[in-house]
C-alpha cells in the first residue's frame, strides 16, 4: 500500500475506531453547562398518527418547532427557552400564555419527550446536529466586534413593523414593550422582552447584511435591513417540513400546491404604498393595505394559479400566479385592470399555539356564541352548521367546516364567495376575516337567563343567590387568578393531576341589581353547588354582597369537562382577592371543598394533583387537612421527591388558605425559606435527609409550622416513622392502577386466543375499573 493510500485509510478509519471505543454519553454524567453545549444545534424528529414534528435548538436560549398542522401543511414557531433541571426544558409561546410546553431528554440522550397543549405528547429521536451560524459575504470581513458595532446602528423592517437595535443592547419593536438583545455569534441575534425571557425572537442575518430571517411565535418572516432596497427581503423558508420533497412549482401536483400555499404571506410595494396577501387557510385569502384588512374565498383554478372574487361580482375577479421558483408571483386585480409583482416574505398560521384542537372545538361549539354589532349573533347548534341570527330576529343556517386547530370557516350557500374565517385567539376572543374587514370578537359561553334566587340550571351555573336586599359591598379589584389543582380523565380508567389557572373577572353593569357570578364554560352540578356555598360564605364574611357587577370564573383549559367540589377553596380565594383588593401569590396552588362556615372539606385525587402541581411549576400547595392520608400515601409510593420540589400545607379553614395565598406573613415566609434551603441540600445529596443536623432542623420547623405537610413527611422518613402500608383508599387506587395496567397488557391476547366467556371478562374488567 502506498504512503498516500495508507494516510487516506488511517484518516478515515481511525476517527471511526476512536468513536467506537468511546463509552456512550449519559445525561447523568454531564454537568448542566456541558448539557447545554451538547443540546445546542441538535435536531430531533418524530412522527405520530401520520404527522411529523421537528425540534431544533439553534442557540442556548431558543427552540424552533416545526410540525404538521394537517397532512402536508407545516407550521414553524420559535420560543424562548426557560431551562429547568438538567435535561428538562420549558417554554411559553408568548408572555400571555398560561400553559408551558416542556421537553425531557432521556438518560441515553437519544430521545426527547415533548408535551404541549396543542401538539400533544411526542417522543422524538435526535436526528442530526445543525449549528446556527452565518458566514461569507460582507459579514466575513467584520468579525464579532465589527458586527456588534454595525448592529447597534441598524433596524429591520418587515410587514409594517420595525425592530431597532441600540448601543446599550436594548431593542425596540413597534407595538411591543422594549426588549434586550444578545449576539450569539456574528449574524445570529436573540431578542427578549425586558419583563421576562418569553416571547423571544431569533434573528439570522444573511451574509450580505441586507436582510434577515426572523423566527417568532407567530411564524417565520423575511425582513430587510433599514436602508436596503425593498427587494432585499430574505426568502422565507416556507418549506417548513424539515425534509421537503418538492422544491419548485414544476415538481408539484395541484393538490401539493394547495397544501404548500396555506400560511404563505406575500408583499407588494408600489411607491409609498405596500400591501400584503396572506393565504390564511385552504380556499381563503386575506388582503391588507393602509387601514383595511379584508378576507375572501379563494379557489385554485390551476397549479400555481389562484382566483378570488369580491363576493359574486364578475368584475371583481382577481388572479394570483406563483412563479416556478416559489419565491415570487404576480397579481392581476379587477379582471385585468390592475397588475402588480409580489414576493414571498413569510410563513405563518392564523391560530395561536394555545388554540383548541379540532376535537376540542367540535365538543365546545354548541356552548359558544359570537356577538356581532347591531344585534347580530352567531351560534353553533351542530358541529357542521352555523346559525346566523339577524338583527330582526330571523336566522340563517349556514354550512360550517373546520380547516384545522382553532379555525372555523362558513359561507352563504347562495354566494359561496361570501366566506368568513374565524380564528381563535384565546378562550375568550376570536378574530373574523371577511369582506367587511378583520374584527376581534369576544367568544361567550351560551348561558340561559335565570330569575333572582332561581335554581342554577344553565351550562355555566349563573345565579344571583337572591341577595338583592343585602348591604352593597365594593369590588376593589376587577380581576384575580389562582392555580387550581384538577384531575383530568385520560380514558381507560386512568387519570392524571394537572394545574389549571382559574381566573375571576368582574365587569361593571348599569343595573343596580345584586352581582351575579358564573363559570363562563360548562361545569357539572357538583361544581355549581360548591360555588353556591362559597358565595354564601363570602356574603356572611363581608356582611354584604356587591351590586352592579357581572362576575365570571374561567379555567385556562376551557375545553375539557369540569366537575366536582375541589375548586371551592380556589373560588373563595378569588372572591377574597377582588373584594379585599389583595393579590394572590402566583406560585401558590390549592385544592379543596368548603362549606358556608369556611370549613375545608376533603376531596379526591390528592396524590395525582400534587404531582400535577410539581409539573406545573408551583412551589407552594395547600390540601385539605382531612386528606393528609393521601399525602402520606404519595410519600410511600414516590418517596421524598414530590415534597422537595413543592412545599405542601394542610388547611382546615378558609383562613388557613388565605394566609398561604397572600404575601406578608413574615414568620411563615421565614419558615418556608428555611425549608427551601433544607430541600436544596437533600436534592444535592439524598443521604443528607438522615443527617443529625437535617433531622434537628426539620424538628424545629415542624414545631414552628404545624401545618407544613412536607416537613412532617420528610421528618417521618428520616426517623423511619412512615406507615408500613397504604391507607385503605390509597390501597384501592393502587390496586386499580395495577389491574388497569395488567388488563391493558393482556386484553388483546385474551380476546384473540382465550376460550373464556368474553362477556364475563368484560364485566369483571368493568367492576375492577369501577372499584
Amino acid at each position: 500500500m502506498s504512503a498516500a493510500r495508507l494516510f487516506l485509510f488511517l484518516s478515515l478509519f481511525l476517527p471511526l475506531l476512536s468513536r467506537a471505543q468511546q463509552p456512550e454519553m449519559k445525561l447523568s454524567a454531564l454537568t448542566g453547562e456541558v448539557f447545554t453545549k451538547w443540546l445546542t444545534g441538535t435536531e430531533w424528529r418524530g412522527e405520530q398518527d401520520g404527522k411529523g414534528t421537528h425540534l431544533w435548538f439553534p442557540t442556548p436560549g431558543m427552540v424552533i418547532v416545526r410540525w404538521e398542522v394537517n397532512p402536508g401543511v407545516w407550521d414553524c414557531r420559535a420560543a424562548a427557552l426557560n431551562p429547568g433541571e438538567k435535561g428538562h426544558l420549558k417554554w411559553r409561546w408568548n408572555p400571555d400564555a398560561i400553559a408551558s410546553c416542556s421537553c425531557v431528554v432521556a438518560e441515553d440522550l437519544k430521545t426527547i419527550t415533548l408535551e404541549d397543549g396543542l401538539l400533544g405528547k411526542w417522543t422524538l429521536r435526535v436526528s442530526s446536529r445543525r449549528p446556527c451560524a452565518v458566514s461569507g459575504g460582507k459579514l466575513a470581513t467584520m468579525g464579532a466586534t465589527g458586527f456588534a458595532a454595525w448592529l447597534e446602528k441598524q433596524g429591520l423592517r418587515w410587514r409594517d413593523a420595525k425592530l431597532n437595535f441600540s448601543g446599550d443592547r436594548t431593542a425596540t419593536y413597534e407595538g411591543y414593550a422594549p426588549g434586550k438583545f444578545e449576539i450569539i455569534s456574528p449574524g445570529v441575534v436573540e431578542v427578549y422582552p425586558l419583563a421576562e425571557r418569553s416571547g423571544g425572537l431569533l434573528v439570522i442575518f444573511n451574509p450580505a447584511l441586507e436582510g434577515a430571517l426572523i423566527y417568532a411565535n407567530w411564524g417565520v418572516s423575511g425582513a430587510r435591513v433599514k436602508g436596503a432596497p425593498s427587494t432585499a427581503v430574505t426568502p422565507s423558508p416556507v418549506f417548513n417540513d424539515p425534509a421537503p420533497k418538492k422544491r419548485s412549482l414544476t415538481d408539484m401536483t395541484k393538490e401539493e400546491f394547495d397544501q404548500w400555499l396555506v400560511g404563505t404571506e406575500w408583499e407588494h410595494t408600489e411607491g409609498s404604498f405596500t400591501s400584503w396577501y396572506w393565504h390564511a387557510a385552504p380556499a381563503f385569502i386575506t388582503w391588507r393595505g393602509d387601514d383595511k384588512h379584508l378576507g375572501f374565498a379563494a379557489r385554485t383554478i390551476d397549479k400555481g394559479k389562484v382566483m378570488w372574487k369580491f363576493r359574486a361580482e364578475e368584475n371583481g375577479t382577481n388572479i394570483f400566479t406563483v412563479e416556478p421558483s416559489l419565491a415570487g408571483g404576480g397579481y392581476v386585480w379587477q379582471s385585468g385592470t390592475k397588475q402588480c409583482r409580489t414576493r414571498l416574505i413569510a410563513r405563518r398560521m392564523p391560530f395561536t399555539m394555545g388554540a383548541p384542537t379540532v376535537e376540542q372545538m367540535r365538543a365546545s361549539l354548541a356552548d359558544t356564541r359570537i356577538d356581532m354589532r347591531g344585534g347580530v349573533s352567531i351560534t353553533f347548534p351542530q358541529s357542521g352548521t352555523v346559525l346566523w341570527r339577524h338583527a330582526d330576529g330571523k336566522t340563517s343556517e349556514l354550512p360550517l367546516s373546520i380547516p384545522g386547530p382553532g379555525l372555523l370557516q362558513f359561507h352563504w350557500p347562495k354566494n359561496p364567495w361570501d366566506t368568513v374565517l374565524v380564528c381563535w385567539r384565546n378562550p375568550s376572543l376570536c378574530r373574523l376575516y371577511w369582506i367587511w374587514g378583520a374584527q376581534d370578537k369576544p367568544l361567550e359561553t351560551v348561558i340561559a337567563s335565570v330569575t333572582p334566587g332561581g335554581t342554577p340550571d344553565n351550562a355555566g351555573g349563573l345565579f344571583d343567590m337572591g341577595l338583592d336586599d343585602t348591604r352593597a359591598v365594593t369590588v376593589k379589584s376587577q380581576t384575580a387568578a389562582v392555580n387550581a389543582l384538577v384531575v383530568i380523565d385520560l380514558g381507560g380508567g386512568r387519570t392524571a393531576g394537572a394545574l389549571s389557572k382559574l381566573s375571576l373577572t368582574s365587569l361593571a353593569l348599569t343595573s343596580d341589581d345584586a352581582a351575579t357570578i358564573a363559570f363562563n364554560q360548562p361545569v357539572g352540578d357538583d361544581m355549581k353547588k360548591a360555588l353556591r356555598e362559597v358565595t354564601r360564605f363570602h356574603a356572611i364574611r363581608q356582611q354584604g354582597w356587591p351590586r352592579r357587577q357581572k362576575m365570571e370564573l374561567s379555567f385556562a383549559d376551557k375545553y375539557s369537562p369540569k366537575d366536582g367540589p375541589s375548586a371551592a377553596v380556589a373560588c373563595g380565594l378569588l372572591l377574597e382577592s377582588v373584594l379585599r383588593g389583595v393579590p394572590l401569590r402566583p406560585e401558590f396552588a390549592v385544592t379543596g371543598d368548603m362549606n358556608a362556615d369556611g370549613s375545608v372539606q376533603p376531596i379526591g385525587g390528592v396524590a395525582a394533583k400534587l404531582r400535577g402541581a410539581t409539573k406545573g411549576g408551583c412551589t407552594v400547595a395547600a390540601i385539605p387537612e382531612k386528606n393528609l392520608a393521601a399525602a402520606t400515601d404519595l410519600a410511600l409510593t414516590d418517596g421524598a421527591a414530590p415534597f422537595l420540589g413543592i412545599q405542601v400545607f394542610s388547611i382546615a379553614h378558609f383562613d388557613d388558605a388565605v394566609k398561604l395565598a397572600v404575601s406578608g406573613n413574615a414568620p411563615l415566609q421565614a419558615a418556608m425559606d428555611s425549608f427551601a434551603a433544607i430541600a436544596a441540600k437533600i436534592k444535592a445529596n439524598p443521604a443528607a435527609l438522615r443527617q443529625p443536623d437535617t433531622v434537628s432542623a426539620l424538628r424545629n420547623l415542624a414545631k414552628e409550622t404545624p401545618g407544613h405537610v412536607s416537613i412532617r413527611l420528610l421528618l417521618a422518613m428520616a426517623e423511619d416513622r412512615l406507615p408500613a402500608a397504604l391507607s385503605p383508599a390509597g390501597s384501592l387506587t393502587a390496586i386499580e392502577l395495577a389491574i388497569t395496567d395488567a388488563l391493558e397488557g393482556t386484553s388483546q391476547e385474551l380476546l384473540a386466543k382465550s376460550n373464556l366467556d368474553r362477556g364475563k371478562v368484560a364485566a369483571a374488567r368493568g367492576r375492577l375499573q369501577q372499584l
